[in-house]
């Protein structure tokens, strides 16, 4: 079986050539839990699903006014002491307005200090 030849490592501005897309310092360990581990089980789904289908429509509407919901977000986040389960916390988003109110308003980006 032949060996593949190597490529630059596809994280910018690094130059290591490697057979696979990252090179061992730039490819990322998953160190985030699961879906499931975060709480986002079978019951979630079920909720989740069927608050889009009730409100299919983006409710922030910040940046899309009122794109297609991809999304159920946290008005409060989970982190912030909101409760999971609460469709009086739920609110459906598209993916771009979804973003924007866990940067602006939660104050997070969704990636760990470690992994910056």
């Amino acid at each position: 079986m032949p060996i593949s030849s190597k490529s630059i490592c596809c994280y910018p501005g690094c130059n290591t050539l490697t057979r696979k897309g990252k090179c061992e310092k730039h490819r990322k360990v998953q160190t985030r839990p699961t879906a499931i581990e975060r709480g986002y089980g079978h019951a979630w789904t079920r909720l989740r699903n069927a608050y889009i289908r009730v409100n299919p429509l983006c409710e922030i509407r910040e940046k899309c006014n009122g794109a297609p919901a991809v999304e159920v977000d946290h008005i409060i986040a989970i982190a912030n002491g909101g409760e999971r389960y609460d469709q009086d916390n739920l609110q459906s988003t598209c993916k771009r307005c979804h973003a924007w109110k866990t940067l602006t308003i939660d104050g997070r980006t969704g990636v760990k200090e470690a992994d910056r």
